[in-house]
């Protein structure tokens, strides 16, 4: 006669321990969206408040150092006079609204762990009276236990690429 009794117990500790691993994976990915999330956050009050020096803050020190070589700069000054430049252009602008849709964001790794999202971003401005229209991405990844925001241009990706090796080849949807 079959013991059903121990196949039930065998049974009911394989859907524990499945229920258990899928609820650990669940728990990792909703802890990096909310790593993610709360970057966006920060970046949309930033951006709302006119807050060119904190969203500089933000930006990847390696790829800040990359572009300042490649000017024959050093990454301080580059990034002061990328600053001064930012606040200027700004001073025209009024932002409406900032929305960075996190709704369909997934956190993804590379191949040395590094995490990294694209957030869709939609920008509502005025400049000089006239409403505008603006969807743009944002990058944001961790690098040595710190977190890092980037607007995503194209025009950019081999400096980001030449900077962080290890993000070559993503691609923002």
């Amino acid at each position: 006669m079959i013991n059903l009794k121990f196949l039930e117990d065998k049974i009911m500790k394989k859907l524990l321990a499945l229920l258990l691993a899928a609820s650990m994976v669940t728990a990792a990915y909703s802890d990096d969206k909310s790593d993610v999330e709360e970057q966006a956050k920060y970046m949309q009050q930033q951006v709302k408040d006119k807050n060119i020096a904190a969203t500089f803050e933000k930006m990847p020190p390696k790829l800040i150092a990359k572009m300042a070589s490649m000017a024959g700069a050093k990454p301080e000054d580059f990034k002061k006079a990328m600053m001064e430049q930012s606040k200027a252009g700004m001073a025209a602008i009024e932002i409406v609204e900032a929305t960075y849709d996190m709704s369909n964001v997934k956190v993804e790794k590379t191949s040395t762990g590094k995490r990294y999202a694209f957030v869709p971003v939609y920008t509502e401005m005025k400049v000089s009276g006239q409403e505008m229209k603006s969807p743009s991405v944002l990058l944001i990844f961790e690098d040595e236990g710190k977190w890092y925001t980037m607007t995503w241009q194209p025009q950019l990706a081999s400096f980001v690429y030449e900077a962080y090796p290890d993000l070559k080849g993503i691609k923002a949807p």
